[in-house]
């Protein structure tokens, strides 16, 4: 319904608040349940370890509420568009996947991602940690165990050994092993905490974002 934004200078640095006054019923519209999915970050500073090189926090959107009303909207307006949704219907059937309500309904939006310096002499550390919150950590898990099965059933995969291995002393963590990228250093890890998904490029990287997290650091 309307802005009103205020410009001001703290330190060296610009900033700028804006505050916004929505208009009634606007719960009811695709967009605000998309980007309304999302919880703020209560204090930005538990995600940021002092060697961070740099970071990002957002609430980002949801995408369920977007495919609900276009699937309900296709079916309404087109025949075919309906015979087309009860095709991916059955081929989710088929495949024990279904997008809406195991992939996006997990995922409302929020992520942080922090980019960490390796410290000189340092071999395994740095990298890259990324989280996103994810409301259904078992299924996600599962579906990825499943996923690596899947690629292993592909004849230029199979010799490859494609594999989860959990993390030693990293409760909920698994590393994706993979011999063809043992030489390039890439051994990512995933596991969930607290409600988020995380991917790290870095074992290092990634004990030192959570320690920030949990006030260790």
């Amino acid at each position: 319904d309307l802005i009103v934004t205020v410009e001001f200078t703290e330190g060296q640095q610009n900033r700028s608040v804006a505050r916004g006054k929505l208009q009634a019923n606007v719960d009811q519209r695709v967009l605000y349940k998309m980007f309304a999915a999302g919880a703020p970050f209560e204090d930005w500073r538990r995600w940021v370890p002092a060697e961070t090189q740099g970071f990002s926090l957002t609430t980002g959107a949801s995408l369920q509420p977007l495919y609900a009303w276009t699937t309900t909207f296709l079916r309404e307006i087109s025949p075919e568009a309906a015979q087309g949704l009860d095709r991916w219907e059955a081929i989710q059937q088929e495949a024990g996947v279904q997008l809406d309500r195991d992939i996006l309904q997990s995922f409302s939006g929020e992520m942080a991602s922090v980019s960490l310096a390796r410290s000189e002499g340092e071999s395994g550390g740095g990298g890259n940690i990324v989280f996103l919150r994810c409301h259904q950590p078992e299924r996600i898990r599962e579906l990825l165990h499943q996923g690596v099965e899947r690629l292993n059933e592909l004849p230029p995969l199979a010799a490859q050994q494609l594999e989860w291995r959990p993390v030693e002393d990293l409760e909920g963590f698994e590393r994706l092993s993979l011999p063809a990228l043992a030489g390039f250093a890439v051994r990512p890890l995933i596991g969930f905490v607290d409600g988020w998904l995380v991917i790290g490029s870095s074992r290092a990287g990634l004990d030192a974002v959570l320690a920030t997290r949990e006030g260790k650091r």
